[in-house]
């Protein structure tokens, strides 16, 4: 049995990063904290083992990324 789980992962504030991953929005009128990503992981239930992982932005939900582990 396998589980499917994501998680958000703080990035530098650097503008080459900022250009692939934006900062969350906050309010209409601007952004806040530092750059973000996704991460979903598949992972064995019993054993705990990542048995895969795809990363992106977070502009993108869990589950269009979790499509990416089908292959797993």
């Amino acid at each position: 049995m396998c589980t499917v789980d994501g998680t958000h992962l703080m990035l530098p504030d650097e503008d080459k990063i900022k250009r692939v991953y934006p900062k969350p929005k906050a309010g209409p009128n601007g952004e806040s904290g530092y750059p973000d990503a996704r991460v979903v992981a598949l992972v064995a239930c019993g054993t705990r083992h990542l048995i895969g992982a795809v990363f992106g932005t977070t502009s993108i939900g869990e589950t269009t990324w979790a499509l990416g582990l089908l292959g797993h």
